[in-house]
């Protein structure tokens, strides 16, 4: 049973009952491991699911008092059979969730050295993905080792892995904090420039970070206000490498935004400059839009690329009112048509009328060839130099637009990316979060309205993942005689994904 659990041949019902119940428990065969022990070092989920099921104790150790919770936070020691990061979260959540009638103990020792997992993880296993399963599922980063008196947290700052001790809810309300500062210190300018006339806009959230009045004072006080929040943002982005990677100290990114975003206030042509919509715009700009359009054969339907066309201008003209201008280009993508450049609202709107429509709908192989490769994982590979830009500027938006549902790549190809471009983010350091998909149909496809709707479901992709509810071309023909009102419908959509997070 050992060595069957071992090379993942043990995957059926019928084959455990070939075996004496005695050997569940037991080390013995080549690997002299407990069939579980040996699961786990091999790197084998199902045979693990299958041990659990039939009441293998995930607690019971074999040599050298090392438990399963060992060997799935050991260091990777076999080339030809690495086991993925994925697989060892998946298994350590089996472990510790007591379907077999035991929970594995995430906070007692795991071998004869007295680490606990967490601590095993660290010191041996390195893997972040890892790290953050253990504290997610409750593992103590304040608990000492009996001998040398660290704690994981100690080890974690050794090793340079602090930041995987961070929860999910932690990570996100990090994020999240930062998010509004930047959102605060635009608001705070326009409010200062403009009397004072959106204080009730600004203040909640300047109170709620930073001490910062925005009552009446002198005007002595007011730039010093606006200058101390700058460090104090300056300050939060320096204590989380994940932020500086985007948002360096003193970068002239912000004041340009809240500049923009002063003089978009008084432009009377527009309801973007009011004070809800500037929050939502102010967000939306701290992200870099990619807009990936629908090319196929089926969008000569209905008019629904000439819709596209009309809305995709408008995204690109919202999504860039208050870039600055050396940042201010739109991405476009297509499905099928090899096209690819950095447009400004005008140019889109030209690109969009060159395309020729064709063949099918492969969303997800192509969203992998033309947007993941080129301008996510090409860039997180690169290696940061000293004294040149960061090759990651800022967080991405991919907006997805598309009237049917995949062909003739299979269905679920688009999720599977959504996930690996998740697990490449983290695997390099970056939160997940920082490439977002807001995903919309037009065309009134049933397949399409499924398709969507499959996605909007997954758990494992909500926290990077929105799903528009209806058809966008229907609120466009409603709205299209209102400009203003139809700029604010978008600005809402576009911001959904992002705005829900924090």
């Amino acid at each position: 049973m050992q060595d069957s659990a071992y090379n993942g041949s043990l995957r059926t019902q019928a084959q455990f009952e070939q075996y004496p119940s005695r050997e569940l428990d037991r080390p013995g065969g080549n690997i002299a491991l407990t069939p579980l022990c040996a699961a786990c070092r091999g790197g084998h989920l199902e045979t693990v699911k299958l041990l659990l099921a039939n009441h293998a104790n995930p607690n019971v150790a074999s040599s050298y008092d090392r438990t399963p919770l060992y060997f799935i936070t050991e260091a990777d020691d076999d080339p030809q059979r690495p086991v993925p990061s994925a697989t060892r979260c998946a298994i350590i959540r089996e472990l510790v969730s007591g379907k077999g009638g035991v929970k594995a103990e995430l906070n007692a020792p795991c071998d004869d050295d007295q680490n606990t997992p967490l601590m095993n993880a660290i010191i041996q296993g390195k893997d972040r993905h890892v790290i953050r399963q253990l504290v997610e599922c409750g593992a103590s980063i304040t608990i000492e080792h009996p001998i040398t008196q660290k704690t994981p947290k100690d080890l974690a700052e050794e090793h340079d892995l602090l930041d995987c001790l961070r929860t999910k809810v932690e990570t996100d309300a990090a994020w999240g904090k930062l998010v509004d500062l930047v959102v605060s210190f635009v608001l705070l300018v326009v409010w200062y420039v403009n009397n004072k006339t959106m204080t009730d806009v600004v203040a909640g959230i300047v109170k709620k970070y930073y001490n910062i009045s925005v009552e009446d004072t002198d005007e002595e006080v007011e730039p010093k206000s606006i200058g101390e929040f700058q460090t104090f943002l300056d300050d939060v982005v320096k204590q989380d490498k994940k932020f500086e990677s985007f948002f360096s100290p003193n970068d002239p990114f912000l004041t340009k935004l809240a500049e923009k975003a002063n003089a978009l206030r008084d432009d009377p042509t527009t309801d973007l400059g009011k004070p809800e919509n500037i929050k939502h715009i102010t967000r939306l700009s701290l992200y870099s839009p990619i807009i990936y359009c629908d090319d196929s054969t089926s969008m000569s339907l209905e008019d629904r690329y000439q819709y596209q066309t009309e809305l995709v201008t408008r995204i690109a003209r919202i999504a860039t009112k208050i870039v600055p201008d050396d940042m201010a280009g739109v991405e476009l993508r297509f499905i099928n048509d090899a096209f690819k450049s950095q447009l400004s609202s005008e140019g889109i709107q030209e690109a969009m009328k060159r395309v020729k429509l064709s063949r099918g709908t492969n969303i997800g192989t192509n969203l992998r060839k033309r947007i993941l490769d080129p301008l996510v994982y090409d860039l997180i590979a690169r290696p940061v130099m000293a004294g040149m830009p960061f090759p990651f500027r800022r967080p991405l938006l991919v907006c997805i637009i598309t009237d049917g549902s995949p062909c003739p790549e299979p269905a679920n190809v688009l999720l599977k990316e959504i996930v690996e471009c998740k697990r490449r983010l983290e695997a390099k350091g970056y939160d997940p979060t920082a490439v977002m998909f807001c995903i919309s149909q037009v065309g009134t496809s049933l397949e399409a309205s499924q398709f969507i709707d499959a996605l909007r479901s997954e758990k494992e992709i909500e926290d990077v993942t929105y799903c528009t509810v209806g058809h966008l071309e229907r609120q466009f023909k409603e709205l299209k005689g209102n400009e203003r009102a139809l700029e604010s419908w978008l600005l809402h959509v576009l911001t959904k994904p992002i705005m829900d997070r924090h």
